[in-house]
């Protein structure tokens, strides 16, 4: 009988975005899939990384982006949590808004789900505005709707106002 009932928990999709700066930024990446995993959050895909100029503010160095698809049973605050904690792991300091970070984990998308709170915005409320988001978004999930928008991620990238530079790094072994 436990395994009737685990096998019915309901699985989420959900996308997020990771983002680092400082220190190692490739293996904070994917020392954070890594963590996120431990704590009920099966990555499904990755996008490739992108080097991104910063946006906001701009004297620091640029950043290594990526988007994860993921599966959870976890409810989005439980997510949100297992954001921040897996943040913290890799000492995350909020010192100066919009400034350099050893990761950064936000939820862009989880389900269709509109929520927002005090603690919490789904989707997240500046994703189409911001090329670092939407071009690994488009990456994995081109045709996919904007819950709020009704639009693609390939058509919400195409239009993006953000004009600051993001490469898309080559894959090594």
């Amino acid at each position: 009988m436990a395994s009737a009932s685990r096998s019915s928990k309901t699985r989420h999709v959900a996308f997020l975005s990771l983002g680092s700066n400082i220190g190692d930024r490739r293996g904070h990446l994917k020392t954070a899939c890594q963590e996120l995993e431990a704590l009920g959050v099966r990555v499904e895909e990755a996008s490739p990384c992108y080097e991104t100029e910063p946006v906001g503010f701009k004297d620091q160095p640029w950043f290594l982006n990526q988007v994860v698809r993921v599966s959870t049973d976890l409810a989005p605050r439980e997510l949100l949590q297992a954001c921040l904690m897996t943040e913290q792991r890799h000492d995350r300091r909020r010192d100066v808004d919009q400034g350099p970070r050893t990761l950064d984990l936000d939820i862009l998308l989880y389900d269709d789900l509109i929520l927002q709170d005090s603690q919490i915005e789904i989707p997240h409320p500046r994703m189409a505005s911001r090329r670092f988001v939407l071009e690994p978004l488009a990456a994995l999930a081109a045709n996919w709707r904007h819950p709020v928008l009704g639009v693609t991620f390939a058509a919400l990238l195409a239009r993006c106002p953000d004009a600051s530079q993001v490469r898309r790094l080559e894959e090594t072994g």
